[in-house]
């Protein structure tokens, strides 16, 4: 192997192992509030639904009333079907349907 290509790996493994090792070893000793913890447990929850809305208003391109159905149809499935097989498969066909009769 390259030793530039190998030093390029490690570089990036690193810079990508740093950021997440470090604060837990930071802050092992670290004993937080019941509030900030809650608040620190909602973090990936907001990121997630950060990541995702974007996309899923432009799923439906050109049809942005559809994607809005859609996701909202998947919030609804989430609340009842714990499988997230159901909560996908539904809300592909709610917005499937949504698409041909808009």
């Amino acid at each position: 192997m390259n030793k530039d290509i190998f030093l390029l790996i490690f570089g990036l493994a690193l810079v990508t192992f740093l950021p997440r090792f470090l604060p837990f070893k930071l802050l092992e000793n670290v004993s937080f509030s019941k509030r900030i913890s809650l608040i620190l447990k909602c973090i990936p929850f907001a990121a997630i639904g950060a990541l995702i809305f974007p996309d899923f208003i432009k799923s439906v391109p050109g049809n942005t009333s559809a994607a809005l159905i859609g996701g909202a149809s998947a919030f609804l499935f989430s609340l009842f079907f714990k499988n997230y097989l159901y909560v996908v498969i539904g809300s592909i066909i709610t917005t499937y349907f949504a698409i041909t009769l808009l």
